[in-house]
């Protein structure tokens, strides 16, 4: 890849990159934060205290099973959440929407009528465009996704953790599949939407 090129979107991009790190690391502690009070695992005398026949809860096994649910127990390759595979949903709408507002925005405001006029071909910016930003996303989804793991290992008891390290690293890859998928997604529907025009490089 050209090394000016890279020099280019390094400097333009930077503070762009350096606002997605800081979206995610404040999404990331909130999340962590109003999460984990919900995974306070009682002994069963605490149980019994707290919510006695109230009929919350069907048995203190049943208390065990919701608290320590979100990424702490599997039916299979994946852990599993409220039925469903966990993924990072807030990272997922992220990609998606950033992907098409930066190629939308790039195609309006004559960047890449620069990078025309500075010797690069439009599929040299978008290649190295779209390698940018889908290594930085995928590492702030992973970064995104280990933390959270990461907080439920160190704040529930280890007996009530159902997950091994080789699921964590699935979780990973899946949720960088996903936020790929729609990052890329997101720029292809806005090049295809009619408003590349002649104005890209």
């Amino acid at each position: 890849m050209n090394k000016r090129l890279w020099k280019i979107l390094w400097l333009r991009y930077r503070p762009i990159i350096l606002v997605l790190g800081v979206l995610t690391l404040v999404v990331t502690v909130v999340g962590i934060m109003q999460s984990l009070p919900y995974h306070d695992v009682l002994t069963k005398a605490q149980f019994l205290t707290k919510y006695g026949k109230s009929g919350n809860y069907d048995s203190y096994q049943d208390f065990v099973e919701v608290e320590t649910a979100y990424y702490l127990k599997t039916t299979g390759m994946f852990p599993y959440s409220n039925g469903g595979v966990i993924v990072s949903i807030f990272m997922l709408g992220v990609a998606g929407l950033f992907g098409a507002l930066l190629t939308n925005i790039e195609l309006q405001n004559g960047f890449d009528t620069f990078c025309q006029r500075a010797g690069f071909t439009t599929n040299q910016v978008y290649g190295a465009r779209t390698l940018l930003f889908s290594g930085v996303l995928a590492g702030l989804v992973t970064l995104n996704v280990l933390a959270q793991v990461v907080a439920y290992f160190i704040r529930v008891p280890a007996k009530y953790v159902g997950i091994a390290p080789g699921q964590v690293g699935l979780l990973v890859v899946l949720n960088i599949v996903w936020i790929l998928v729609l990052y890329l997604g997101g720029q292809a529907s806005e090049l295809s939407s009619g408003t590349t025009g002649s104005r890209c490089c």
